[in-house]
């Protein structure tokens, strides 16, 4: 186990969402409501620091003020699947209609039926997209695009209805009618395509950078530096650093190498403070003083710019999601032997994270083995290159 560097299950498709200990503890009136709305939640949570906090908004507030800003990316980590049943038309109809959209999985399952996978992001932005689409593709049928999303609107209101408003019954009558539905309901997945899982997972800035390049069928969300301060964080060894810090050295040798980091990273911790502090005023001098978030805005254009002066070692979290099918494929890219030993050693924990969950048996054929470079474990058999 390498210090700082982790992943921890917190949904794998049950009605449990586990809030991982580093995160901290919510308070009074926060981590309410269904199991969607929570993971929503959480996700927003670490990219503020704001879990627990006094100062924080509600569960309720706190989702009415995404909905306000609309920053819906932490929106895209509960996946469902509906099962809709319709007219024999209906397998071409799906096809057509979410051809080229984001987050959609479609699964056939007869000429009259079929499986959608989405997360509420996809369901919250489906008419955002059928203009779009509408504009670039000759014929597009922008009324049965409606009826679907309608459908689906209707079905995941019930899973977020903080997020998701139902539509009337009148349009949801509309919908079954012109598209003959026979059955639309919220059904367990079946395939690694439809099963999500969402971990916790922490390390360095350097890290992250890695593992969001991973962007199919996943959804991040990460500390933000802007948002948090960053003055007194920690900040995470790469494994070949903490291994060399206490390899074959005496205590004098040992005091001497953590004493050299420790210097390094005050330094760049007090840079980081004073030239905060001196941007903000110099930021507010350049904003209309009328302006209500005047001081916000400078506050955090100031952490945003100070940044620059912390290491790629500073510790970051992220709340990672990803359907079992792409979990199954970042652990075999990134727990690989040529994978860098941070990441690797990120991924063997997220693989015995993905093994805990109720998805497990997905995940019997990667097994792991000691490092043949001696930096904790790697896939058996070396994985991908």
């Amino acid at each position: 186990m390498f210090e700082g560097i982790g992943a921890e299950l917190i949904w794998d498709g049950t009605d449990e969402v586990r809030i991982p200990e580093k995160m901290g503890a919510p308070r009074e009136g926060q981590m309410e409501g269904t199991v969607a709305e929570r993971i929503t939640e959480l996700a927003g949570r670490v990219c503020y620091g704001s879990l627990g906090s006094k100062r924080s908004r509600s569960s309720a507030e706190y989702i009415k003020h995404i909905l306000e800003v609309g920053h819906l990316s932490i929106a895209e980590h509960y996946n469902a699947t509906v099962e809709i049943d319709g007219s024999v038309e209906l397998l071409g109809t799906i096809a057509i209609v979410a051809l080229n959209r984001p987050w959609f999985w479609v699964t056939p399952i007869g000429p009259d039926s079929v499986r959608i996978t989405a997360n509420c992001r996809a369901v919250m932005e489906w008419n955002s997209w059928t203009r779009v689409l509408n504009e670039h593709m000759p014929s597009y049928p922008v009324e049965t695009a409606a009826h679907i999303g309608t459908l689906l609107r209707e079905q995941f209101s019930h899973l977020a209805p903080r997020l998701i408003k139902g539509p009337h019954v009148a349009e949801l009558s509309m919908a079954q009618q012109q598209l003959e539905i026979k059955q639309v309901a919220v059904v367990a997945p079946k395939t690694d395509a439809e099963k999500w899982i969402t971990l916790y997972t922490y390390g360095s800035r350097g890290l992250s950078h890695e593992a969001v390049r991973h962007g199919d069928f996943t959804a991040f969300s990460q500390r933000s530096t802007r948002y948090c301060s960053e003055g007194k964080s920690s900040w995470v060894m790469h494994p070949i650093i903490q291994q060399y810090m206490t390899d074959g050295v005496d205590d004098v040798e040992g005091m001497i190498r953590r004493e050299e980091i420790k210097s390094f990273i005050e330094q760049a911790q007090d840079i980081y403070t004073t030239w905060v502090k001196r941007l903000i005023p110099y930021i507010k001098g350049r904003i209309d003083p009328e302006d209500p978030y005047a001081k916000t805005t400078a506050r955090k254009q100031a952490r945003g710019a100070a940044r620059g002066f912390l290491g790629n070692a500073l510790g970051t979290e992220l709340v990672f999601s990803a359907s079992v099918l792409q979990w199954k494929h970042v652990i075999r890219m990134r727990a690989a032997q040529a994978a860098d030993g941070e990441i690797r050693v990120a991924a063997c924990q997220a693989l015995a994270a993905c093994k805990e969950s109720q998805y497990g048996d997905s995940f019997a054929d990667l097994q792991l083995v000691e490092a043949d470079d001696g930096t904790g474990l790697m896939l058996a058999g070396g994985g991908a290159s």
